[in-house]
């Protein structure tokens, strides 16, 4: 995959996962995006859904926005 194929609606994000993080497109310098990847590469997802409904992760960091 070459780029990064994502979906927005009214819920949140839709993004599909890379086979490598060197497969993310340029310029996407978010350290917390790219951990984001790395762990649903290793859990051998396809895709990830940021969800404004759903209550935080544990173990990732969480940004008050």
């Amino acid at each position: 995959m070459g780029e990064a194929h994502r979906l927005r609606n009214e819920y949140g994000w839709l993004f599909s996962v890379p086979e490598t993080l060197a497969a993310l497109p340029e310029g996407i310098d978010c350290d917390a995006f790219k951990t984001v990847m790395a762990l649903a590469m290793d859990a051998g997802c396809d895709y990830v859904l940021f969800d404004r409904d759903v209550s935080p992760v544990a173990y990732l960091e969480l940004f008050d926005w």
